[in-house]
């Protein structure tokens, strides 16, 4: 992994390019590493996750698997407890998360750009699970995420037939939020990032936290929650911004704390 820090965002890149930057131990442990850094560094607002070269992330590196000591099941298993924490970072961060999908995000790439917050594509870049195509279950929560972005009966069908998915096939069905100019898919998520940057930070982490969560709650838990978050936001210096701003009839200036 490779990690930059520029105008409060961090971008973070799969960078083993000549082999479409595909997971194995090493690069699923710094990728956690990297998260929880940035997940504290208080100057970092937003993170923007992508991949040198022509691809994302091409999913688990096969050829170490197959090399594993202890055969296959062992290294899908010993991969598997590595990239669940990156997932639950990335599901648990208050800051921004954007996936830049340059290229090919296939497999584990593919299950790694669903726990972003918002996904923005390149215009020939393909996204395709992967999994299921050679007899595999899917990982990394992508049987988590993908139907809370699709529905059920999508999802389904893209575990159950595996097509490739064009940029805008990904972006008809909601699997992603924008489609870039080609090769400047970073520069789009730098852009949208720092359009985040401009409400308030504090607002946002509510708004993941509460959407993220509402699958879980019913209806008088999630109502309580959105009440413990209005008071949370009303009683910060963003909330009484906002609130200030708006009847002032001017545009608010947030994250002055920050």
């Amino acid at each position: 992994m490779e990690l930059i820090i520029e105008n409060g965002i961090g971008f973070l890149y799969f960078n083993r390019p000549e082999i479409y930057n595909p997971l194995d131990l090493a690069t699923a442990r710094e990728l956690y590493a990297y998260l929880r850094k940035l997940s504290v560094k208080k100057d970092v607002k937003a993170v923007v996750i992508s991949g040198r070269g022509k691809a994302f992330c091409a999913g688990g590196d096969i050829r170490a698997v197959l090399k594993h000591k202890d055969g296959p099941a062992a290294a899908f298993h010993e991969m598997a407890i590595n990239v669940q924490p990156c997932i639950m970072e990335m599901r648990n961060m208050s800051k921004p998360i954007i996936a830049a999908i340059n290229g090919v995000a296939a497999g584990g790439g593919f299950s790694i750009s669903l726990a972003a917050d918002f996904r923005i594509i390149d215009p020939k870049a393909v996204m395709k699970l992967g999994f299921t195509s050679n007899a595999l279950s899917v990982d990394a929560a992508g049987t988590f995420n993908l139907p809370r972005i699709v529905g059920n009966a999508k999802a389904l069908e893209i575990a159950t037939f595996d097509e490739p998915l064009n940029a805008e096939e990904a972006l008809r069905i909601g699997l992603v939020n924008k489609i870039s100019e080609e090769g400047k898919v970073v520069d789009y998520a730098k852009d949208y990032a720092l359009k985040i940057c401009e409400k308030s930070l504090h607002t946002f982490s509510w708004s993941k936290r509460l959407i993220n969560s509402s699958f879980e709650s019913t209806i008088e838990t999630q109502m309580e929650k959105e009440h413990q978050a209005l008071v949370s936001c009303v009683s910060h210096p963003d909330g009484m911004e906002g609130i200030t701003a708006f009847v002032e009839k001017r545009k608010a200036k947030f994250n002055a704390e920050d």
